[in-house]
């Protein structure tokens, strides 16, 4: 995986996730989708759905919607939810399952609370929340440092560098997609595994350019030819005007995007066009390659950055920092500690050693 720089680093020695108390997520549901301009409403449809509202303790979010499904007398698969929440964690996110008079109230597993209930129309799909907000507990951290830290938040909340995480990647998901999408070998059988390693070659792209743009300073800079996406709508353009492009990205009105390479990905132009599509070879990311992603990355954009929504950062006792954020979906809770840290944030690991295992492993912040 490539290197991410993040402008305001420095090292700062800390342990996350001591407990799964120590990292709290509660998930920020999607508003209702509003009919664009000229559309008719859909006429309202039946409730067909039960979305539960889960907290769960040191579970997988798969695990814990297999066990819920399980518990209600439905096939394990039957569960979906919006996004993967950390294992080792204290997590609140919507669950749904398929029909509306299951007795949910009566369902008793342990780590796993059903704390309320909602029919709807269809189930929860990838992606369809608003984002996440956290409470994440470091620990031994230096109290000469609390104060820089603090100085460093205030810089992020302005805005920071959007990387995927390390657990985007998984643990040979980038090999297995060289092999299959780049030389052309054999492709995964389960489609899941297809699915998340398509994702890796296109993550691993993303955070290439987006590194590469941060070394040169124009992360937040807007150049002829960008595509940009508009904060408010989501809508994607190419900048003919650079400098009135420049203001509206001071405002946060719009942010430069990076590709998520795939045949159907929004082009860009110019500069910016030679800057990804230098990386695009270098990935050997041929017509032929992004043939054998087919439907699994037709590509699409991702903003370069991203702003940390009421950040705040308490000291409960010597030694600790609490920080409290939020993030849209599909940002990375551990790219924030990463941004703070530097390499010296460790996820503490159980076991008679208390060794660590490098920065997060099993943390999802989608």
């Amino acid at each position: 995986m490539t290197d991410r720089p993040h402008p305001h680093a420095v090292s700062v020695p800390a342990v996350f996730k001591a407990e799964p108390e120590d990292f709290v997520v509660q998930e920020l549901e999607a508003p209702p989708r509003r009919p664009r301009e000229g559309e008719e409403a859909e006429a309202p449809s039946a409730p067909d759905h039960l979305w539960l509202w889960v907290e769960k303790r040191d579970f997988t979010t798969p695990e814990a919607a297999r066990r819920i499904a399980r518990a209600l007398g439905l096939p394990a698969s039957a569960a979906s939810w919006a996004g993967m929440k950390d294992r080792r964690a204290v997590t609140q996110q919507w669950i749904s399952v398929p029909g509306i008079e299951h007795d949910w109230q009566s369902v008793e597993l342990e780590g796993i609370r059903i704390e309320r209930a909602k029919t709807a129309v269809g189930k929860l799909r990838p992606g369809q929340l608003a984002g996440n907000r956290f409470a994440i507990v470091l620990r031994e951290v230096p109290e000469d440092a609390v104060a820089g830290l603090s100085a460093r938040l205030d810089q992020l909340s302005a805005g920071m560098p959007n990387y995927f995480g390390d657990q985007r990647f998984g643990r040979d998901n980038l090999d297995v997609a060289r092999r299959w999408i780049v030389d052309g070998g054999k492709a995964p059988r389960d489609r899941f595994q297809r699915k998340m390693v398509v994702s890796a070659l296109q993550s691993e792209g993303f955070n290439q350019v987006l590194a590469e743009r941060v070394r040169r300073g124009t992360m937040a800079v807007a150049m002829v030819g960008d595509r940009m996406k508009r904060e408010d709508t989501g809508g994607l353009f190419l900048v003919d005007d650079a400098v009135e492009a420049q203001a509206r990205v001071d405002r946060w009105e719009i942010s430069p995007t990076g590709p998520l390479f795939g045949k159907k990905m929004p082009k860009v132009e110019g500069a910016v066009r030679t800057l990804e599509e230098a990386f695009q070879t270098s990935l050997g990311l041929t017509p032929e390659a992004l043939r054998r992603m087919g439907k699994l990355g037709r590509g699409t954009r991702r903003p370069l950055r991203v702003r940390l929504d009421q950040a705040s950062l308490e000291t409960p006792a010597p030694g600790q920092v609490r920080l409290k954020f939020g993030l849209p979906a599909g940002s990375y809770a551990t790219e924030v500690l990463r941004a703070l840290f530097g390499d010296g944030a460790q996820a503490a690991t159980e076991g008679p050693s208390r060794q660590t295992e490098t920065l997060a492993l099993d943390t999802a912040s989608q």
